[in-house]
């Protein structure tokens, strides 16, 4: 998602079907990538299971995504 907005806001993207078209392509390429973190995560943490790892990972990314979201509001508003 973070890529989306970003490649629409630099290259001024304005056309909604681009936008879609470039967040499926994103999504479809970036996913694969979690189940590879987790796994390397779960490596780095031996002794903990591999499910408080990957619980750890996604809350860590959930939480920066809401602070992400909400400066992104705050400057979106200001303009």
């Amino acid at each position: 998602m973070f890529l989306t907005l970003m490649f629409g806001f630099f290259y001024k993207i304005s056309n909604s079907i681009e936008i879609l078209v470039l967040g499926f392509f994103a999504g479809f390429f970036l996913s694969p990538n979690q189940s590879v973190l987790i796994m390397y995560a779960s490596e780095l943490v031996f002794p903990l299971d591999e499910s408080s790892s990957a619980g750890y990972l996604l809350a860590a990314a959930q939480t920066f995504g809401f602070f992400f979201g909400l400066g992104a509001i705050n400057t979106l508003d200001k303009t």
